[in-house]
């Protein structure tokens, strides 16, 4: 009766898990910043059919960008979540909310119609 399995207590994370993680969100926001120097800075008809390689080529960057912030950022929680406390997933929760909304929102003309096939 004493191997009580005591909720929400783990080990510190480890060393790897935490560097990966910090990876992932860096390159995220990298990848982030180069997406928007290589978006063209007015979209018109004329420009899109001008530029629309790069165009695509940045809505790419800007759909990987978007996923490895979106999967860094529960694992930055998860790993800093006690100290964090009650604010700290607040906190979370907004930031991945928010997150979520603008990459769904800005790239929903890229992504809808190849989905509609």
């Amino acid at each position: 009766m004493e191997e009580q399995v005591a909720l929400g207590s783990r080990g510190p994370p480890s060393a790897g898990l935490v560097r990966g993680v910090g990876m992932a969100l860096a390159a995220g926001g990298l990848l982030f910043a180069v997406a928007t120097l290589l978006h063209p800075s007015q979209e018109t008809p004329v420009t899109i059919l001008e530029t629309e390689a790069r165009l695509v080529g940045s809505h790419a960057v800007y759909v990987v960008s978007y996923v490895l912030i979106l999967l860094g950022l529960p694992a930055l929680y998860g790993t800093e979540s006690q100290r964090m406390g009650r604010l700290g997933l607040i906190g979370f929760l907004v930031t991945f909310a928010g997150t979520t909304l603008v990459a769904v929102s800005s790239q929903f003309g890229f992504i809808a119609p190849g989905s509609g096939r």
